[in-house]
């Protein structure tokens, strides 16, 4: 099991890393359809859903961080 830890906390990583990058982009995307993008004074917020709550919620920064150290554990372990 020892000799295992290595790689899986490498592919653990990797799908952090993927996981917090896809958060990001939906996380953005829900960000500009509550912006005012366009500086128009007729701008109505719309309504905010529970998906959007969810979406804004998820910490996508956090999770490419965690998976970023986890593939450094990994690889410094590799060696």
């Amino acid at each position: 099991m020892i000799e295992r830890w290595p790689k899986m906390s490498m592919i653990f990583g990797a799908a952090l890393i993927l996981i917090g990058v896809i958060s990001a982009c939906f996380k953005i995307e829900t960000e500009l359809k509550y912006a005012n993008v366009g500086g128009d004074y007729r701008w109505v917020r719309p309504i905010p859903t529970s998906t959007d709550a969810f979406i804004l919620g998820m910490p996508g920064i956090s999770l490419v961080l965690a998976g970023a150290a986890l593939l450094i554990a990994g690889y410094l372990g590799k060696r």
